[in-house]
């Protein structure tokens, strides 16, 4: 009786062991489904590894997503951009955009990574940091605290001829004020200075200015009057800005408005020649080369280009402000230092000297227009406003910060993931590039990922103001980096410090690539939907991921074969050139009509450069797409995943549909008193953002043959401009 006792007991022990081990188990398979949900929505893994594929769940939301963008009435051989992008400006979020704003997928995502950051930023405990001081005094500045700012600041930078008691005309060195603005606040006001990567100076025309690139440049200048009625707008917004920081009269600050754009305009007629082509005549295309001071790679110069050069360095004004950049007593010795490009720009700059009050005014309104808040901004702007400026003054704190919201694990699936397709597109570049970009890697950003560690040494007073702060930590900068120059100089306070060399690197919350000589960078604000997810179908990825990774590759290629123009090569190399500038100017004759209708107008050589490298990129990633599907096998699982539910396309179509809508592009508007939507691109005719889609697919023979475009349609050109070997082109 007692043995029987004994072992119903342990039966019933084990009947109910297994009971719980099986809820366990059941309960783990729950959480497992849950987690992987979450792992979508928040991109950090949780539990076990991350899965291959997307859950039927998130291929009915990513699907989903892609067709609410879509205009399914519309015809893909007349205008693949309204098939694809025709609902793109009905499907955003528009809440927080401003009237003609342009709404892209990139902005967007600029958008998700500031809002992700904001949230730290407002949550943290460590008030005691730098990084949240000059964000909190970034917030709290005042209207109040901006106009004493800026009184203070014209005193400190040379003085405003409308400000009493401020002005010295005749001691008056513009060049002294633009280099101490340098230094301080690391702003570049009509001369950009920058290193190559031999440590030899660079001194060029400004990147950034008052007027828009289209209206600011030698073609363009030449060609409008300063008084059309496009110019009245950016007026209006000068003398605001004037009445805002300075309490100017109406009067006043109109005439001062009117100054300082005259001035840039006058400027504008020097700048940009850079990107423009030397359009020789028939016949005379190699003494056009030869005489093309753009073309050659830096350090490469004529007897011409020589003289110019060393006409500019024994300019004493040019002179001198390099040598406050490179921390050396003014007036030790001359400074050496290249301005090829911008010899024309720098020589009318010095040519006008004698206007010093436009001089003193242009430097002021720039320098102010970056540094000041903008003024009337509701809160929320003004938190995203004050979240951009962190980024920049603390770029690699903030990347770090941004990154710890990534999961380890995750992280590395995500870089086992851009390895594996960047080899994939290197294997698919043609002959003809190879040898221009097989020594490239691909890289998360450079610098040391870790805990977001606080700016070592920035000394600011306990009540310090938004102002007072970036100003010590951009000088603190500069301190610190000196030593890495290997300059010596003697301290002088700050002035004496000289100003480091800056490396192309891309900072960890961006949300684009940067290549430098050995390293393409993914910023990881880049690797999140609907650009990148790690269980999209590879049709997704190599159109959105692929795409960007061979353009970096191509815009290499191109780069190193514009800078052989007119330099004696070898019969081989000549060849080579001589087929790539045929086919430069296919693409130039093709893009002028698109514009202009008329073959020959289009010059902007900076655009043309991203034309091209959009086209091929396109073809390079949709043949390293074609290679992997090659090698898998007929009956892989992961095959089944290339197509998405609810939409009738094949994985090829899908691709070129992805591709497409990653380049959907907007422009809000609404009317006054109304908010509804007036226009968007979709419904213009022949706008770059069109082209950016429809001019790649069209150059491109496999999406003819997967969309069934007759040859010679819209959307299937029949004569095709590509960059691409021959080679390439027929195996594709």
């Amino acid at each position: 009786m007692l043995e029987r006792q004994i072992f119903l007991s342990a039966l019933l022990a084990l009947i109910l062991a297994s009971q719980a081990y099986a809820a366990k188990a059941n309960r783990n398979q729950q959480q497992t489904k849950q987690r992987q949900a979450q792992n979508y929505q928040n991109t950090v893994p949780i539990g076990p590894p991350v899965p291959e594929f997307q859950t039927i769940k998130e291929r009915h939301y990513t699907s989903g997503e892609m067709l609410k963008l879509m205009n399914l009435e519309g015809d893909p051989c007349m205008d693949f951009y309204d098939y694809v992008c025709g609902n793109w400006l009905q499907a955003q979020n528009v809440s927080e955009s401003e009237e003609n704003q342009i709404i892209t997928l990139n902005n967007r995502m600029e958008l998700n990574v500031i809002r992700l950051l904001q949230r730290k930023f407002e949550y943290t405990n460590n008030t005691n940091s730098v990084v949240y001081k000059f964000y909190r005094s970034c917030i709290s500045a005042t209207e109040e605290d901006q106009r004493a700012f800026a009184k203070g600041f014209v005193s400190s930078y040379g003085g405003l001829p409308d400000i009493k008691d401020t002005w010295r005309e005749r001691s008056y060195q513009w060049n002294d004020i633009i280099a101490k603005l340098k230094l301080d606040y690391n702003l570049d006001i009509l001369i950009t200075f920058s290193n190559l990567p031999n440590g030899r100076p660079v001194l060029s025309e400004p990147q950034s200015t008052i007027l828009p690139t289209e209206l600011c440049n030698s073609e363009a200048a030449s060609q409008i009057d300063e008084k059309d009625e496009i110019f009245d707008a950016i007026q209006m917004d000068i003398k605001d800005k004037l009445q805002a920081w300075f309490a100017f009269e109406e009067a006043d600050a109109t005439r001062l408005a009117g100054d300082i754009q005259r001035f840039e305009f006058d400027l504008c007629k020097y700048m940009r020649k850079s990107e423009l082509l030397n359009v020789a005549p028939p016949g005379e295309e190699e003494t056009a080369a030869e005489d093309n001071s753009t073309a050659r790679g830096p350090g490469v110069r004529n007897r011409a280009q020589n003289r110019n050069n060393a006409e500019l360095e024994n300019n004493p004004r040019l002179n001198n402000f390099v040598s406050q950049m490179l921390g050396l007593a003014q007036g030790q010795a001359r400074s050496e230092f290249e301005a090829t490009s911008s010899a024309e720009y720098l020589q009318y700059l010095i040519s006008i000297n004698g206007r010093k009050p436009s001089f003193a005014n242009y430097i002021i309104y720039r320098a102010l227009s970056e540094l000041t808040l903008p003024v009337g901004q509701p809160p929320e702007e003004r938190q995203t406003f004050c979240i951009r400026k962190a980024m920049q003054t603390f770029p690699e704190y903030v990347g770090n910060l941004y990154q710890s919201s990534i999961g380890g694990r995750f992280k590395d699936f995500m870089k086992q993931d851009i390895a594996s397709i960047f080899r994939e597109i290197k294997e698919a570049v043609p002959r003809n590039m190879k040898k221009y970009v097989d020594s490239l890697q691909v890289s998360e950003p450079l610098y040391a990922a870790g805990p977001a560690t606080e700016p070592q040494s920035v000394v600011i007073s306990v009540n310090g103001n938004y102002w007072e702060i970036l100003k010590s930590v951009i000088i603190t900068n500069n301190q610190q980096q000196a030593p890495q120059m290997g300059a010596t100089g003697q301290q002088r306070g700050r002035s004496n410090t000289p100003l480091p060399s800056v490396t192309n690197v891309v900072e960890a919350f961006a949300t684009n690539l940067a290549s430098n000589e050995k390293h393409i960078q993914f910023g990881y604000g880049l690797l999140k939907p609907p650009f990148y997810f790690y269980n999209y179908p590879r049709s997704l990825k190599y159109s959105s991921l692929g795409f960007v990774l061979a353009r970096e590759l191509v815009k290499r290629y191109i780069d190193e074969q514009q800078s052989l123009e007119g330099r004696a090569l070898s019969s081989y190399a000549q060849l080579d050139l001589n087929e790539f500038l045929t086919n430069r100017a296919c693409f130039r004759s093709q893009v002028s009509g698109y514009f202009f209708n008329t073959p020959d107008e289009f010059r902007n050589g900076t655009q043309l450069k991203e034309i091209m490298a959009d086209a091929s990129a396109l073809s390079i990633a949709f043949l390293a797409y074609n290679n992997w599907l090659e090698k898998q096998d007929a009956l892989s699982p992961e095959l089944k995943f290339e197509t998405m539910p609810n939409m009738n396309f094949s994985n090829t179509q899908l691709f070129f549909i992805n591709f497409a809508q990653m380049r959907c592009s907007a422009k809000y508007t609404k009317e006054e008193g109304a908010g509804e939507f007036l226009e968007y691109f979709p419904r213009d005719l022949n706008t770059l953002e069109r082209w950016n889609v429809n001019g790649p697919l069209s150059n491109d023979m496999e999406f003819g043959l997967d969309f069934n475009c007759p040859l010679g349609s819209e959307m299937n050109f029949g004569d095709k401009c590509s960059i691409i070997s021959n080679e390439f082109k027929s195996g594709y």
